[in-house]
């Protein structure tokens, strides 16, 4: 008796992507799937937390959040710790950082990916954690 596993190659809400860049070094990011239609994707882009013993990043539940100048606007000049202590007790002038994005079918490569940005690329995340040079300890920019 055979048992084979299929690669799942279709991205659907709860999953996570991972996108691996940069020229001179590698930085790994990771989005959360919070939404899917047949054409688009909506994402959270998530922090990465530090896998076992190898050094490698896997996707956490923590947001990567951006400030909402809508909703509240920073004095101007804080100290360092005058900026930390605004940010703590400010917490909800910062957003969970989202996009909307088309998904790319998986004839264009071997699973659905998604298109971030210009240089990132997003596909499902497998396990196993992510290279990432800073978080390997080599010296970053």
């Amino acid at each position: 008796m055979t048992t084979e596993t299929t690669a799942k190659t279709t991205i659907e809400a709860g999953d996570y992507l991972t996108a691996s860049w940069g020229y001179d070094q590698t930085n790994a990011s990771f989005w959360l799937v919070t939404k899917r239609t047949p054409k688009m994707v909506d994402l959270v882009e998530v922090q990465g937390q530090y896998h076992d013993d190898t050094l490698r990043l896997e996707p956490s539940s923590t947001p990567v959040t951006e400030h909402d100048w809508d909703a509240c606007q920073k004095p101007e000049g804080l100290s360092y710790l005058a900026d930390r202590e605004w940010h703590e007790e400010n917490r909800e002038c910062f957003i969970p950082k989202t996009l909307n994005r088309k998904v790319q079918p998986a004839h264009i490569k071997s699973a659905e990916s998604v298109r971030i940005s210009s240089f990132q690329w997003a596909s499902l995340y497998t396990g196993g954690g992510e290279y990432d040079t800073i978080a390997s300890g080599q010296p970053g920019h």
